[in-house]
């Protein structure tokens, strides 16, 4: 009985061990999820400010923060070196309960700062902050979410309202860090610049270093901005309110105002989104305004019914800034002057690029869209909100007139500096509907398009005799676009060297094609029904601006399969999908209607931006110095996935996956010849021969010229010893091309002597490109020998009047020895002609898994962010301790543990 009881006990107690480390090990082993922290309103501001302070001092990386019901805050809350998520609920600064912008309102809300700060925005309502009424000097530099340094938030939803801020409406991105939209809405709120974001600080356009700009990043992905609105105005002497900030006498006439919706300072990137109903009161850009930046993108979105008081009803763009347009269709928008759809500055630069992809049409150039003029469009209602540079009213001599329903480019006259303008016209638009661009009225060299006075630098100094928006009264030199693309430069020539000393204002005219419905449907970008009181009623412009898609096609020129070097030195012929063929030089920037530019400044490594998706075909047209012409043709489709630009992808065309084309010096053959007595006693001292060129024949049956020969011509054969031979040999002979190549050999001395020299010039198939040759003399690939039986005779006359009827009277004692028996195997016969591809057809993508190491000059493409974050879920969480090695040696121990222990239970019962 005793012994059941302890053989009870110790079996209890073996399996209270294994559940126990069972136990313990289930929970070593178990994700540390982050947490969820929820904040509930109270309705009392210091309350919910302490509460959300202590939820974020007290939050971990990667915490959840719950926000339940409206909380008021009233002090300004920081946050910096953690990742963090808010979701949910009513962040307020209307602590007086109106709903109204009261002086006792919160100014500010969140200061996110400090590389490793991640916030993201889920589904929180942000309203009524007002950094107006804080009292602060600054309060113009404010905005309620200030994020800087090398932060970064993200929204993916939620909304944004009625907030009031100096730089941004609602949020100020700058100094380094990052601001993504993927959703939500912003909407009805107010500052100076950027109704409701601005990214970068604020500077004047002419502003250029960087550490005043501090530009951010603002990549807008989705979301609605609505109803925002930016800009100096404030109430008037009437009475009148147009909801903006200091009036004008305040800040006088300064530019780099505006922006309803968003301004920045660089950085921009629109993949998506729909901007309605925004406002720049007094200034630029009714949805957004760009300041700076060398790389601004607008690919997608929506923007229609926004309004600028002056120019851009839906974008306006400065002088120092490039932005580029997605596959864009501008139609349906209203400027009061110049430009109902495209305005250019008189600095202003314009490219639609191949295959025109800005489709601009029924636009709308009309005083009755200058909502500063009264009905009869005779004088002004507010002559003081847009006084001339010299900060004088206008008067009604200075209204002007309307020209260019499409589109108008203004005459160089900025004065004090050198100005230049130019567009790029396209006779076609990406829907391959064919058009022509024709005279819609013309502004005159005096007018400016962005001042009511006008200005003029044909003399040297300001002029406010004009009118900013003065017109022709007729048109001398008439302007039309006949199925060609025209590249216009006010002030310069046209392509046959005519003077272009006039500005442009135009319409676009459907020759042919899908047309505009088909136009609109197909548009990645639709900017309509946008205005401006002034110019650019769609899209208005002091920078440059380039509508085009973004595929990339890159390759690599190499010196052959077994050497990577890029080499240097080549001309490529590259067919768009719309049949036209144009020419890349290695290095070169040219860009127009024969050239395109090479984007790689790598020597030997090309790469062409800014193209249409569709279908190209590549040839090489001229190889580097020493080296062989390629001969195949390369083709490439760039998807419209590739083309969008969002994000980069880089299509390879070439022999290989990383766009490698190999190029091959060209091979070079020496001619050779023995010389041989029959008679073994005599001695000679050399014989002279002579090569000519016969005939060469390509793989067509069509002639060769120039033959190629080599240099020297004529070559001496060393001293035949007695019983021995004598050998000569002419120079190298380069070829280029394949085809047969026939020469003769001829002793100078007896011209019945001759070698007939066969050179056969092939590709090879097995390395692309690659020429070889094969030669045969008299029939066999041995080197031939001449035997003479004497010591040569005297040389004939220098120039003998005719060759000899007969041969030598005395021919040689003996015929010439037989060439050897067993000659070398003749190789293949060459192929004809190359085949039209290469014998591997070349991928028009790199494969789908990179290599080890991507292509030079190249990166990998970024891991999908939510892939990444599942893979890492089902490892190691990166809030949980690295407990794995010591729970594999718990498990270990506790076995041996309880294995040693039934080993003793065991001898123990068979020892009793």
């Amino acid at each position: 009985m005793g012994k059941k009881k302890r053989r009870l006990k110790s079996l209890l107690l073996i399996i209270f061990l294994l559940i126990s480390s069972c136990f313990w090990l289930d929970r070593g082993s178990v994700i540390v999820y982050a947490a969820t922290v929820t904040v509930t309103g109270s309705g009392d501001a210091d309350t919910d400010t302490d509460a959300l302070k202590d939820a974020i001092t007290n939050a971990s990386s990667g915490d959840t923060i719950s926000l339940s019901g409206t909380l008021l805050i009233n002090d300004l809350i920081t946050i910096s070196g953690k990742e963090l998520t808010f979701s949910g609920g009513t962040l307020s600064g209307d602590i007086d309960g109106d709903s109204t912008h009261s002086t006792g309102d919160t100014p500010r809300l969140f200061r996110i700062s400090g590389s490793g700060t991640e916030v993201t925005f889920s589904g929180v309502t942000v309203e009524y902050f007002d950094c107006t009424k804080s009292g602060d000097a600054n309060n113009y530099e404010y905005s309620p979410i200030e994020i800087k340094d090398n932060a970064k938030v993200t929204v993916t939803s939620g909304t944004f309202q009625n907030n009031v801020g100096g730089e941004g409406g609602a949020m100020h991105v700058y100094d380094g860090a990052e601001l993504n939209i993927k959703g939500g809405t912003f909407q009805n709120n107010r500052a100076e610049n950027g109704g409701a974001i601005l990214s970068g600080k604020w500077t004047d356009f002419n502003t250029t270093d960087p550490s005043q700009i501090l530009p951010g990043k603002l990549i807008i992905e989705g979301g609605s901005f609505l109803n925002n609105i930016a800009g100096i105005s404030n109430e008037t002497a009437d009475g009148f309110d147009e909801g903006g900030f200091r009036d004008i006498a305040t800040v006088g006439n300064h530019v780099s105002f505006g922006g309803g919706a968003i301004w920045t300072n660089g950085g921009l990137v629109i993949a998506d989104g729909e901007f309605s109903g925004n406002k720049a009161l007094r200034s630029f850009g009714g949805a957004v305004f760009i300041n700076h930046g060398d790389d601004n993108k607008i690919f997608k979105g929506s923007f229609h019914d926004n309004v600028a008081y002056k120019l851009g009803g839906a974008i306006y763009s400065e002088e120092n800034s490039n932005t580029y347009f997605g596959k864009t269709s501008i139609y349906e928008n209203n400027a009061g002057h110049f430009g109902g759809g495209l305005w250019l500055c008189p600095s202003g630069i314009g490219d639609f690029n191949t295959l025109g992809f800005a489709a601009i049409f029924d636009n709308d150039a009309d005083l009755s869209h200058d909502g500063n003029l009264n009905a009869a469009k005779d004088d002004y209602i507010h002559p003081d909100w847009f006084p001339a540079s010299d900060n004088t009213d206008p008067d009604a001599s200075h209204i002007g007139g309307a020209a260019g329903d499409d589109f108008a480019i203004m005459y160089p006259n900025k004065p004090y500096y050198s100005a230049s303008s130019s567009i790029r016209l396209a006779h076609q638009w990406f829907n391959y509907t064919e058009i022509k661009w024709q005279d819609d009225g013309r502004p005159t060299n005096y007018a400016s398009g962005y001042y009511y006075k006008g200005v003029n630098s044909q003399t040297g100094t300001s002029d406010y005799s004009h009118s900013g928006f003065e017109i022709e009264s007729s048109i001398s030199e008439s302007f039309e676009t006949n199925g060609e693309d025209v590249i216009f430069k006010p002030g310069g020539t046209d392509a046959d060297g005519n003077p272009t000393d006039y500005a442009l204002a135009l319409e676009c005219v459907v020759v042919s094609g899908p047309g505009k419905d088909n136009a609109k449907s197909n548009a990645n970008l639709k900017i309509y029904n946008n205005t401006a009181y002034w110019s650019g009623g769609g899209v208005g412009t002091d920078g440059t601006v380039t509508f085009q898609q973004f595929g990339i096609l890159s390759w690599k020129k190499r010196k052959g399969v077994a050497n990577y070097d890029a080499l240097a030195g080549s001309s490529w012929e590259l067919t768009f999908p719309d049949g036209k063929t144009y020419i890349i030089n290695d290095n070169s920037s040219v860009d127009d209607n024969t050239y395109k530019p090479d984007s790689d400044s790598t020597d030997g490594i090309f790469k062409v931006k800014g193209l249409p998706a569709g279908n190209y075909t590549l040839k090489e047209k001229t190889a580097p110095s020493g080296y062989l012409l390629n001969p195949y043709e390369y083709t490439a489709t760039i998807t419209d996935e590739q083309a969008f630009g969002m994000p980069e992808v880089t299509v390879y065309i070439g022999d290989e996956a990383d766009g490698s084309i190999y190029d091959y010096e060209a091979p070079k053959v020496v001619v050779e010849l023995y010389k041989k007595l029959s008679d073994p006693t005599l001695t000679v001292d050399s014989y002279d021969f002579t090569i000519t060129a016969v005939s060469a024949i390509d793989p067509n049956g069509l002639p060769i010229t120039p033959i190629p020969m080599p240099t020297p011509v004529t070559e001496s054969s060393s001293t035949a010893p007695a019983g021995g031979q004598g050998y000569a040999s002419f120079g190298e002979i380069t070829y280029i091309n394949p085809g047969t190549y026939t020469y003769t050999i001829t002793e100078d001395v007896d011209t019945t002597k001759k070698v007939t020299v066969v050179v056969t010039v092939y590709y090879d198939t097995a390395h692309h490109g690659q020429l070889k040759t094969t030669v045969k003399y008299n029939g066999s690939t041995a080197v031939a020998t001449i035997v003479n039986g004497e010591t040569p005779p005297s040389p004939p006359p220098p120039t003998p009047p005719n060759p000899p009827d007969n041969p030598p009277d005395n021919p040689p004692d003996n015929p010439p020895d037989n060439p050897p028996d067993s000659p070398p195997d003749t190789p293949p016969t060459p192929p004809g002609t190359p085949p039209g591809t290469p014998p591997k057809t070349p991928p028009g993508t790199p494969p789908g898994t990179p290599p080890g190491t991507p292509p030079d000059g190249e990166e990998f493409e970024e891991v999908d962010a939510y892939k990444f974050s599942q893979g890492a879920a089902m490892g190691r969480d990166r809030n949980t301790s690295d407990r794995l090695e010591l729970v594999f040696i718990f498990r270990g121990l506790v076995i041996i543990a309880t294995g040693c222990f039934l080993v003793f239970i065991i001898k123990r019962d068979n020892a009793n």
